[in-house]
């Protein structure tokens, strides 16, 4: 018999409640399997993304009291970090230069749902993820 591997565990952060609630049942949707937490508070998300093992984290950029840059950065280096935001186009050099160090994927607002299922299905395919 093969070895079970571990569910995909991803998170979701926006201060939009209904943007969460729409990724997180595509996600859902997608793969039943995958341990998927949504999070509308920015403060509780990077606690929880600080303290614990995730495999990919999608964050929106502006929100009450931390933005989507501070999450990122409270995140293990290995994780898959996607930034959505209506802002995007917005951001200043500065933190779309550290953006690109830190290996984030951006993606404006709204962002098609098709891409959220690419974005799960690469990251399984990747040979040193090895999550099927």
């Amino acid at each position: 018999m093969g070895k079970t591997l571990p569910a995909l565990k991803i998170v979701v952060l926006d201060d939009d409640k209904a943007f969460t609630d729409v990724i997180t049942a595509y996600i859902n949707q997608h793969d039943p399997n995958i341990n998927v937490l949504a999070f509308n508070d920015a403060f509780e998300a990077r606690k929880y993304v600080s303290n614990n093992e995730i495999d990919i984290l999608f964050t929106g950029y502006i929100m009450p009291v931390l933005n989507g840059l501070q999450i990122i950065e409270s995140a293990h280096p290995a994780v898959k970090k996607i930034l959505i935001s209506g802002y995007y186009s917005k951001l200043d050099a500065k933190t779309l230069s550290r953006l690109s160090e830190l290996k984030v994927t951006c993606f404006d607002k709204p962002i098609p749902l098709h891409e959220i299922g690419k974005i799960i299905t690469d990251y399984k395919n990747e040979p040193l993820n090895n999550v099927n």
